[in-house]
């Protein structure tokens, strides 16, 4: 379950990270959440919660089984 300070593991690029939950929204029923070590472009990037078991999981073993399928957070702030 998604939760503030939770921590959670993301593939960024060619490398599982890992960090916390520092802020938790919801938009137009949407929800989108912050991961204190994930930051691009000195902003704030918010991820949707679809993320959640394609690049963004609770567990590091998780994340490991999912290395490789071509999901991950961007890596770069592009356009």
């Amino acid at each position: 379950m998604l939760e503030k300070n939770g921590v959670v593991y993301y593939i960024l690029g060619s490398h599982i990270q890992c960090g916390k939950v520092s802020d938790i929204k919801i938009e137009k029923g949407e929800l989108f959440f912050l991961i204190d070590t994930y930051v691009q472009c000195d902003e704030d990037n918010w991820i949707a919660e679809e993320e959640i078991g394609k690049s963004v999981f609770f567990t590091e073993v998780e994340a490991q089984q999912h290395y490789g399928t071509g999901h991950s957070l961007p890596t770069c702030c592009c356009g």
